[in-house]
């Protein structure tokens, strides 16, 4: 991509992350029972490097989790996902906003509401891209893939 091009789709990102703002910062907030700190969020270059990174390394393995609730969620990784650093992407406005990046044990939210948050996907990748869970909500059923990289 061009240069030109390239600075002119990152404007409009931007652009189109000041209208979403809010509602994003609602999702993270709701997700993780915290405020945003907005010295969190990642540029947006630097989030288009993480999903680059991700694409390029190795998948050691996979495993598919049929969730009925968050709960579920919860037992599965114990009530903090990792004490490693994360890079958290939720729907379609991280494409706008950038990564937020959560630093140390994040908990998750038993009770995130998808239906009240206009949510459907929930993304979490290990700042040393060691593993990555995708969370995906469609019509009352939770799906959740666990991948782990080299």
């Amino acid at each position: 991509m061009n240069e030109l091009k390239q600075k002119k789709d990152f404007l409009y990102r931007k652009a189109q992350g000041n209208l979403l703002k809010d509602k994003y910062y609602k999702k993270i907030e709701s997700l993780t029972l915290n405020p945003v700190n907005t010295s969190n969020f990642m540029s947006l270059e630097d989030t288009d490097l993480i999903i680059e990174k991700l694409n390029e390394i190795e998948e050691i393995s996979r495993k598919k989790i049929e969730l009925t609730n968050m709960y579920n969620l919860i037992d599965l990784v114990g009530g903090g996902i990792t004490t490693k650093k994360i890079y958290m992407l939720l729907d379609e406005e991280w494409k706008f906003l950038g990564a937020y990046k959560v630093d140390g044990i994040i908990y998750i939210n038993s009770h995130y509401d998808f239906e009240k948050m206009e949510s459907d996907e929930i993304r979490l990748i290990a700042e040393d891209f060691s593993f990555y869970i995708q969370i995906d909500y469609d019509f009352n059923e939770i799906t959740c893939e666990f991948f782990i990289y080299k």
